[in-house]
C-alpha cells in the first residue's frame, strides 16, 4: 500500500482531521460517521451520577419510591425516617418522623406528587401532606406488620397488606372500611398494588402447599438466545463519574455458567401473583387460591418484586425454577391480557441474588435490582466493583438485550461490603434515570 494512502486512512479516523474538514464544507461520508460515532462514544462514556446529601447518618437505605410527576424521591432508611429528596438538585427536602420501628414501603399517590403513605413493621400506616413543612401527617392506622401498600389512582382508598388481611381504608377515617382475609392465617399477604386506571387488584400470597417441581413449562426454552451485546456501567464512588465500556459476543444464555443458586432463604417462601377484575369495585374473594393466577412460585422480597407495565398489559416477577435440583432465579414478562392472562412473554434465567423488578417508563425495558454475594469479589477482575442491577431491554423475539451496572468503589475496604437494598425508573418519559439505594444508607442517581 502506497505511504499515502495509508495516512490518508488514517486522518479520516482522527476526530481533529474530521472536524477540520466539516468546517470546510468537504466531509466525506466516513468522516461524518467517524464524528457521530465520537459524539456517541462521549455522551455514552461521561456520564455523572449523583448522591443524596442528608444530614447525619441514615444508617441503611430499604426501600425507594418516586413521585409521579418525578420531581422528588422518598427512601426510607435504619434510623426509621423517612427523606424526601428533590431529583433535579439531589438535596434533601423533609425529614418524616414518627414510625417505631423501620419503614419497609412506601408509595406516592398516582395522582397526587405531594401525597405520601408509608408502612412500618411495627404496623403503623401513615398518610403524609409533602406540602407543609416537614409533611403534614393526614391519617394514621396501627394494625400488625404492614408489608405491602397501594394507592386507588382516582378514589380516597388505601391498601394494606398486612399478615393474611388485605384492609381497605380511606385515610380521612380512623378505622378500615372493608377487609378480606386469604384462606389460611399462614398465607401472608406480601404484594399488593392496582393497575393505572384501579380496575384491577393485584395481590402476592404466600403458596403454604408448593408443588415439589417449580419448573415451568411455561417459560420460553433457554436456548432462545438474546443479543449478543452488553454494556457495562462503571461508578466511581469517590468522583461519582460513570463510564460505559461495550463488551461484545457475551449473550444472557452464559450466566448459566456461573451462575450461583438462590440462597435457601430466598426460596423457602414463595407466592403466587393473582389478577383480580376491580372494575365494579367488588371486594377479591382471597380464600379462591386457584383463581386469577398469573404466576406461582414467586420471589417477593418486598414491594417492588414485582411490577405492573405502565399500560396494564404486562406483569414483570421474579420466578423460581427447578434446574437439576438446583432452584434459581427466573426475570419473567407475563401477559395481564384477559385472552392470554398469565401466558409468558420473556423469560431468562440470573444466578443472583435478584431482589427487584421494575419496567421503565414505556414498558421496553426492565431493571432488575441484585444483592450482590461478596463471597465472589475476591474472584473479579476489579474487586471493588459491585453489581447493583441488570437493565433489559425487551425484543419482539421472545429475547432481551442486557445491561449491567455496577458499583466501583475507589476505597475497597470502605466498601467492601456494599450492596443494593432497592433499585427503582424514573416514572417520566426520556429522563433515562434509575435510583438506587445502598445499604451504606446513599440514595444516588445515574443515566442510563
Amino acid at each position: 500500500m502506497c505511504p499515502w494512502k495509508s495516512r490518508s486512512n488514517a486522518c479520516k479516523s482522527n476526530i481533529t482531521w474530521c472536524l477540520l474538514r466539516r468546517q470546510q464544507c468537504r466531509l466525506s461520508y466516513e468522516e461524518q460517521r467517524t464524528i457521530l460515532q465520537y459524539g456517541v462514544c462521549q455522551t455514552t462514556r461521561t456520564r455523572r451520577a449523583v448522591s443524596c446529601k442528608f444530614p447525619g447518618s441514615p444508617v441503611s437505605t430499604y426501600f425507594l419510591a418516586f413521585s409521579p410527576d418525578g420531581e422528588t424521591v422518598a427512601s426510607s432508611h435504619g434510623d426509621h425516617f423517612v427523606r424526601i429528596s428533590e431529583v433535579k438538585s439531589a438535596r434533601c427536602l423533609h425529614i418524616l418522623k414518627g414510625h417505631p420501628r423501620s419503614v419497609w414501603c412506601l408509595v406516592f399517590h398516582p395522582s397526587n406528587p405531594h401525597l405520601l403513605a408509608s408502612g412500618c413493621l411495627k404496623g403503623v400506616v401513615n398518610v403524609w401532606d409533602l406540602t407543609q413543612g416537614d409533611g403534614k401527617l393526614v391519617g394514621s392506622l396501627s394494625c400488625q406488620n404492614v408489608t405491602s401498600l397501594a394507592f386507588h389512582p382516582t378514589d380516597m382508598v388505601l391498601l394494606i397488606a398486612t399478615g393474611n388481611q388485605l384492609l381497605f381504608w380511606s385515610w380521612r377515617q380512623k378505622e378500615p372500611f372493608a377487609m378480606v382475609e386469604s384462606a389460611t392465617d399462614d398465607e401472608k399477604i406480601r404484594l399488593v398494588r392496582f393497575d393505572l386506571l384501579g380496575h384491577h387488584i393485584l395481590t402476592g400470597i404466600l403458596d403454604v402447599e408448593q408443588p415439589n417441581d417449580v419448573s415451568m413449562d411455561k417459560i420460553p426454552s433457554a436456548n432462545e438466545k438474546p443479543s449478543t451485546s452488553r454494556t457495562v456501567v462503571h461508578i466511581n464512588m469517590q468522583n461519582m463519574e460513570a463510564t460505559v465500556d461495550n463488551v461484545t459476543d457475551e449473550v444472557i444464555a452464559e450466566h448459566s455458567t456461573t451462575r450461583v443458586a438462590m440462597s435457601e432463604s430466598q426460596s423457602t417462601c414463595l407466592f403466587r401473583l393473582q389478577w383480580w377484575d376491580f372494575t365494579h369495585l367488588e371486594i377479591p374473594n382471597l380464600k379462591q387460591t386457584n383463581m386469577h393466577i398469573v404466576a406461582r412460585n414467586c420471589l417477593l422480597t418486598n414491594n417492588t418484586s414485582a411490577d405492573i407495565s405502565s399500560d396494564g398489559r404486562r406483569l414483570s416477577a421474579l420466578v423460581v425454577k427447578l434446574d437439576d435440583g438446583t432452584k434459581l432465579c427466573n426475570v419473567c414478562v407475563f401477559s395481564l391480557e384477559k385472552y392470554n392472562l398469565g401466558q409468558c412473554l420473556y423469560s431468562t434465567t440470573l444466578g443472583r441474588n435478584t431482589f427487584s423488578t421494575c419496567f421503565s417508563p414505556l414498558g421496553t425495558h426492565i431493571i432488575v435490582g441484585i444483592a450482590c454475594d461478596n463471597r465472589f469479589a475476591l474472584f473479579q477482575e476489579h474487586p471493588v466493583d459491585r453489581t447493583v442491577a441488570y437493565i433489559f431491554k425487551l425484543c419482539t423475539n421472545f429475547s432481551a438485550e442486557v445491561v449491567t451496572l455496577n458499583v466501583r468503589a475507589s476505597d475497597e475496604w470502605r466498601f467492601s461490603d456494599l450492596r443494593a437494598n432497592a433499585v427503582i425508573w424514573h416514572p417520566i418519559i426520556g429522563y433515562g434515570l434509575i435510583a438506587f439505594g445502598t445499604n451504606k444508607g446513599g440514595v444516588y442517581f445515574c443515566h442510563v
